[in-house]
């Protein structure tokens, strides 16, 4: 008798635990919703964020790599083919709504001068970035704001460089560099600087003003 006592107990225990297998309770299953819920919205932050500090970097290197790409046209004595140009230039101006960066070969009448048509771009090289995301300060060796447009020249054939602002010309004599720094506007964005050095004219990114004492 004891026997089927014990037999009895344990297959009602089982039948119980049986059902309970069937399913969750609506407690567990707003538990987990509100696990996948947190899950999501991590999820899709860290994918913003990446994107956002993906792009930041993307637009800083075309900004160098325009800059260089200027400096490196001047030293290998490139020609467009239609017309030598004297030097290339790169320039970073402010418009209404974007920063704009560009390539630009010399070939016009007037040296050191954006002649309209006749200094052509160069494999339309251009680049735009929004004001309302990004901010573009310019400044000298002693931390002195320049005024865009900021513009880089460099002699065919020698690479020699030479760069002005609205005021004119940026003195070497006391100007060992000029920095340039490519901010995120949002709270803790990012902030990096383009520091271009007068006696090679070579543009080199950094995350302090200055690069090198």
């Amino acid at each position: 008798m004891l026997d089927q006592f014990c037999a009895d107990l344990y297959n009602e225990n089982m039948t119980h635990s049986n059902i309970r297998k069937k399913g969750f309770t609506l407690v567990e299953v707003l538990v987990i919703l509100a696990l996948l819920a947190i899950l999501g919205i991590v999820a899709l932050s860290t994918y913003i964020n990446s994107t956002k500090t993906f792009t930041y970097f993307s637009n800083l290197h075309a900004i160098t790599s325009t800059i260089r790409s200027a400096r490196s046209l001047a030293i290998t004595n490139a020609s467009l083919g239609y017309k030598e140009p004297d030097r290339y230039f790169a320039e970073v101006r402010e418009l209404s709504a974007n920063y704009e960066v560009e390539l630009f070969a010399d070939t016009g009448d007037t040296p050191f001068v954006k002649d309209g048509t006749d200094d052509g771009a160069v494999l339309d090289k251009s680049f735009f970035f929004p004001k309302d995301a990004y901010v573009i300060n310019v400044t000298d060796s002693s931390n002195s704001p320049l005024t865009l447009p900021l513009t880089v020249f460099y002699e065919r054939g020698s690479g020699e460089f030479n760069a002005f602002d609205t005021n004119g010309i940026i003195s070497k004599n006391f100007d060992k560099y000029i920095t340039l720094e490519f901010r995120q506007i949002e709270a803790d964005g990012i902030s990096r600087f383009i520091q271009i050095f007068q006696v090679s004219g070579l543009p080199e990114e950094c995350k302090q003003n200055p690069c090198v004492d």
